[in-house]
């Protein structure tokens, strides 16, 4: 009977990948400090990125988007 392997990282679930651009100075700031505090990148960054998309209020957003701007005019408001 084969052994069921055990130890290693426990799986942290379902994730995708995204990818997006900044700036080289911030980028490698965010190496240097990975690095300096044991942690990876990856994490690091989920770990402030996570948050804030759940924060994201999509109904409010929809509605936003749907709404039509009115020009007010300061002067006589």
């Amino acid at each position: 009977m084969a052994q069921k392997r055990s130890g290693g990282r426990p799986s942290k679930g379902d994730r995708a990948d995204i990818k997006t651009r900044i700036p080289t100075t911030s980028r490698d700031k965010l190496y240097e400090y990975a690095e300096l505090v044991g942690e990876s990148v990856t994490d690091l960054t989920a770990a402030q990125l996570v948050p804030w998309i759940a924060s994201l209020d999509l109904e409010k957003a929809r509605l936003g988007a749907a709404q039509e701007s009115l020009e007010i005019d300061r002067k006589t408001a």
